[in-house]
C-alpha cells in the first residue's frame, strides 16, 4: 500500500481538480455575445421606426440643400455676366446647346467636369459623352428613383418666366420680387438629363399639383431669385404658383 499524502504533495492528483479554473477567456465572450444577441433584439425594433422617420427627413435636408447650391450658383452666373443664365445655349442656327445647368457648372462644384464639355457642340454629341455620362449629385434628390445622370431641378420657362429660351433675363426685369419670383422646382422623375437643355412650361408647372407623385411625402421644393429654397404644399392654389412663377405679373403675394 502506498504511504498516505497530504492532497498537496499527491504527485497523480490533478491540479485542475486542486484547484478549479474560473470559467475561460472564451466562455466570458460566448455569454457576453449572447447578451448582445438578445439586447439588440429588444432594442433595434425599437429604434426602427425612429430610423425610418429620420432618413426621409435627411434626404428632404439634402434636396433642399441641392436647390440653395444651385439658386447661389446662378446668381454667381449673374455676378459674372450681368444677367441670369438662359433656359439653353444655342447655335448659330438657334438650335438648342446646352443647359443652364452645365453654363453654371464653373459657379458650383462641376468645375473639372465644366472643362471636359465643348460648349459649341450639342449636349449629346460625342465629343461631350463623358461629361453626359458623370453624376452630379447636386442635381439630383436623393429621394428621386431616376438614374443619376438625370436631374430633379429644373426651370420654369416661358416669356412670363425668369428663363425664357435662348434670352437671358436681367435682374431688373424681375419686378414682382426676388423673394417671391422662382428660379428652379423640383420635379420627381423628370426624365430630363442634367446636360439636356429641357425643362418645363408653366403649364407643365401647374400640372405637377395634379399628376405628379411628390418626393416628400406632399411637399416639392423650390427655389427663388434671392437664393432662398423652400417647401411648398403639392395641392398649392394655382393661381398663387402661377404668380410665383411669372417675373413681372404685378401679384402681390401674401396679401
Amino acid at each position: 500500500m502506498s504511504p498516505h499524502l497530504p492532497e498537496e504533495d499527491n504527485p497523480y492528483r490533478s491540479t485542475d481538480d486542486a484547484h478549479p479554473q474560473p470559467a475561460s477567456l472564451k466562455t466570458k465572450f460566448i455569454r457576453t455575445g449572447l447578451l448582445i444577441a438578445v439586447l439588440m433584439l429588444i432594442v433595434v425594433p425599437l429604434l426602427m421606426p425612429a430610423v425610418r422617420s429620420a432618413r426621409p427627413a435627411a434626404y428632404r435636408n439634402q434636396c433642399i440643400n441641392n436647390v440653395k447650391q444651385l439658386n447661389l450658383a446662378i446668381l454667381g452666373y449673374e455676378s459674372k455676366h450681368g444677367e441670369l443664365p438662359p433656359a439653353y445655349s444655342v447655335d448659330e442656327q438657334g438650335n438648342p446647346l446646352h443647359s443652364w445647368r452645365t453654363l453654371i457648372l464653373p459657379y458650383l462644384a462641376g468645375e473639372t467636369v465644366s472643362e471636359k464639355i465643348d460648349l459649341t457642340k450639342p449636349w449629346d454629341h460625342e465629343t461631350n459623352a463623358i461629361a453626359r455620362r458623370t453624376t452630379l449629385y447636386e442635381y439630383k434628390c436623393p429621394m428621386d428613383a431616376v438614374d443619376d445622370n438625370y436631374t430633379s431641378y429644373v426651370a420654369v420657362t416661358g416669356a412670363e418666366c425668369v428663363f425664357n429660351g435662348s434670352t437671358p433675363c436681367k435682374l431688373s426685369e424681375i419686378t414682382d420680387g426676388s423673394s417671391s419670383t422662382l428660379l428652379l422646382v423640383e420635379l420627381t422623375g423628370s426624365q430630363i438629363e442634367w446636360m439636356e437643355p429641357r425643362d418645363i412650361t408653366l403649364k407643365e408647372l401647374l400640372a405637377i399639383t395634379e399628376e405628379s407623385e411628390a418626393n416628400h411625402h406632399g411637399v416639392f421644393i423650390v427655389g427663388y431669385v434671392d437664393g432662398h429654397s423652400e417647401l411648398i404644399e403639392v395641392d398649392i392654389d394655382h393661381e398663387v404658383l402661377r404668380a410665383m412663377a411669372t417675373k413681372a405679373g404685378g401679384e402681390k403675394l401674401g396679401e
